[in-house]
């Protein structure tokens, strides 16, 4: 015979509260919601990055082109007289640009440079005289754009000549 249970002795579904059961409904719903709220903070984590990723490639293809040499004949045709680009001569250089005429089916436009440089060109007015470091960097941000405008504008010169020259000696 058995003798009298008390409330300690009597299992542990009894020392378990009732949260703490097994319920087969509340169990998956709360994973669930766990995994999925898990799935996209790392779904939106990951386009961060990969935004980011994408930015500073786009930099750097944009520095690695403004770093290429720029002919005598263009910076005469944009009127700079020192030989320097900077970022002043960006809207000069852009009108050339678009004068300049592309016979190559490859597109060399410069778009998302014009917005890169309206976007740093705005960072620099507001930055003014009460950050000079950050005014400092949008002025070479601004010579990167003009110099990439000077070099595209090379380019095209370069393929219209090598592809006028093609054609000659049909």
């Amino acid at each position: 015979m058995r003798g009298p249970t008390n409330s300690a002795s009597a299992g542990p579904t009894s020392l378990v509260p009732g949260s703490y059961s097994h319920d087969q409904q509340a169990l998956p719903v709360w994973g669930l919601e766990r995994g999925v709220m898990f799935s996209a903070m790392l779904f939106a984590i990951s386009i961060v990055a990969l935004s980011q990723f994408g930015l500073y490639y786009w930099r750097a293809v944009l520095t690695a082109v403004a770093g290429q040499p720029v002919s005598d004949n263009v910076l005469a045709a944009a009127s700079i007289e020192n030989g320097q680009v900077t970022g002043r001569d960006f809207q000069t250089l852009a009108g050339l640009h678009g004068l300049t005429l592309e016979l190559t089916p490859r597109r060399n436009g410069l778009g998302l440079v014009r917005l890169y440089y309206r976007i740093v060109d705005g960072m620099a007015f507001l930055a003014g005289q009460r950050m000079p470091a950050l005014s400092t960097w949008c002025e070479q941000e601004l010579t990167v754009c003009a110099r990439y405008a000077a070099v595209q504008i090379e380019c095209r010169l370069r393929s219209n000549l090598e592809l006028a020259a093609s054609m000659r000696s049909c």
